[in-house]
């Protein structure tokens, strides 16, 4: 028996060009839970496969190439599911999480996914393990065989900043982080804080390090902007006092250290933070 795609999604982080996830970042699968879901696909013979950016689903094909089972008018659900906690770092998931249920639907004549404002009720599904967001494809059609349909899901971006103290008993000498990649531009400003003054520094983290390292100096260098969200490591960024190279390529910080960022006249946003020693 031959397959034949049917419709494709596709699940990236919104940008110019879409920035697609680092594999296994997030799942995408048929719910089973939902009577549209999995018992769909099994009762009309279809089959699905897991992307690195999705699934594909597909329609069996008889000898002479005509669908095995023809149907008009088929809605089809999946779960969205997010498989790695940091995850939550570059992707902005605050407008997801204030609506119960959150749905993205797909329908014909559209390229994207898009979320419902006023998602109607779900069935009654057993609330375990709810996914982070449910996928609802309406209208499919055994002729789309001829024109499958392919849809984009995009997440939005989270601000997040990277922000490194440097705690030195260099007095005389003031650190800087400098990206060897000109294009890349990943820029940062220094803040310098003064000796013994570990109180009303409106920085939580460098209160800390000023009262825990009096005869240090305490130097914070924070990025201008978010990180590059390819999901890759980030290479290049050296850390220098003064004409010294001191780190060749300075690691991102933990994923599990985090502070708010404070932003005039905006919420705060995230900041991811390491603490290094000269």
């Amino acid at each position: 028996m031959t397959f034949s795609t049917l419709v494709t999604l596709q699940v990236a982080r919104a940008g110019t060009p879409p920035i697609p996830f680092p594999e296994s970042w997030l799942t995408l699968r048929p719910s089973v839970r939902h009577p549209d879901g999995q018992r769909a696909l099994t009762r009309h013979r279809l089959l699905w496969r897991p992307l690195a950016d999705g699934l594909r689903v597909s329609l069996p094909l008889q000898a002479d190439g005509t669908p095995f089972i023809a149907f008009d008018n088929l809605n089809l659900w999946f779960e969205l599911h997010r498989e790695r906690a940091d995850i939550a770092y570059s992707v902005a998931f605050n407008a997801l999480e204030a609506r119960r249920p959150t749905i993205y639907r797909g329908t014909p004549g559209t390229s994207t996914l898009t979320l419902d404002s006023q998602p109607a009720d779900l069935p009654a599904i057993p609330p375990s393990n709810p996914p982070l967001a449910w996928v609802e494809v309406r209208g499919l059609a055994s002729s789309d065989l001829s024109n499958p349909r392919t849809y984009r899901l995009d997440l939005p971006l989270r601000q997040v900043r990277w922000v490194y103290y440097v705690v030195t008993d260099r007095l005389d000498r003031v650190p800087s982080i400098n990206d060897s990649d000109s294009g890349r531009a990943f820029d940062f400003e220094l803040t310098t804080f003064p000796l013994a003054t570990p109180t009303n520094l409106s920085d939580r983290v460098a209160e800390a390090l000023v009262a825990a390292h009096p005869q240090a100096k305490v130097h914070r260098l924070h990025s201008k902007r978010s990180p590059p969200a390819d999901g890759l490591p980030l290479k290049g960024l050296r850390l220098r006092m003064a004409d010294q190279t001191c780190i060749n390529d300075l690691p991102a910080p933990p994923s599990d250290q985090w502070m708010p960022w404070p932003v005039p006249n905006n919420p705060p946003q995230t900041a991811l933070y390491s603490v290094i020693h000269l």
